[in-house]
């Protein structure tokens, strides 16, 4: 996993442990996007299977 990725899943998964809902869904999303197919399997197990649709890359 890239350096970059690998710090927006550490501030994810730290909204996520402060109960802040919407900044670790922003955060993943926004990570989601810029990602490649490894690491958005990693981020689709926080999102769930509609993170492509949420980051505005499906329809």
């Amino acid at each position: 996993m890239r350096p970059h990725i690998r710090k927006a899943v550490r501030e994810m998964e730290q909204a996520i442990e402060e109960q802040r809902w919407e900044d670790a869904a922003d955060i993943g999303i926004a990570t989601y996007s810029i990602s490649d197919g490894k690491e958005r399997e990693l981020l689709e197990t926080y999102l769930g299977p509609n993170a492509a649709k949420r980051a505005g890359l499906k329809h």
